[in-house]
């Protein structure tokens, strides 16, 4: 999808609070920009590191979460743990992580990265670092700060709804 395309599609239909058509729902609008995104980040990881845009997702939050136990990573991605587990054996194939029970519970499965995956990490942290300017460029900084925290109450709300209390 072009940005011409993207954009037509997120401005049309007037408003998220006047329900025009289905471009006025504020889900599309997230939708359509998510897989905007989605489209750009698969192809960036896997030109930049022949990974698929869930592996890298997965590598990277064994990094942020040390230890990253296997439940949490799922939770967080929303994975179910068949996926999972296909995701971390491909990552283990390719020498990019290790496994490892969890200390307090021997049960548990921990991601850790090997230093080939710490550089596969910082490579592509730092570009998609740097998309990310990019895309908050066409924000104030105030502005950014305001779309982290309208984000934030999104997701509460979204949790909500789809739990049956909204």
């Amino acid at each position: 999808m072009t940005q011409e395309s993207i954009i037509g599609m997120a401005d049309k239909g007037n408003n998220v609070s006047g329900v025009e058509d289905i471009r006025s729902l504020a889900s599309f609008k997230l939708s359509i920009l998510a897989d905007a995104a989605e489209r750009m980040g698969q192809y960036h990881t896997m030109d930049r590191a022949e990974l698929r845009l869930n592996d890298w997702r997965v590598l990277a939050l064994a990094f942020a979460l040390k230890p990253a136990r296997f439940s949490d990573v799922a939770s967080i991605l929303s994975m179910d743990k068949g996926q999972l587990s296909r995701i971390v054996k491909l990552l283990c194939e390719r020498e990019l992580v290790t496994t490892k029970p969890d200390r307090l519970d021997q049960r548990a499965i921990c991601l850790v990265l090997t230093e080939q995956g710490h550089d596969v990490h910082e490579r592509l942290l730092a570009d998609f670092k740097g998309i990310n300017q990019r895309i908050l460029s066409a924000l104030e900084p105030f502005e950014r700060d305001e779309l982290d925290r309208m984000l934030g109450l999104l997701a509460r709300s979204i949790d909500r709804v789809a739990a049956g209390r909204a």
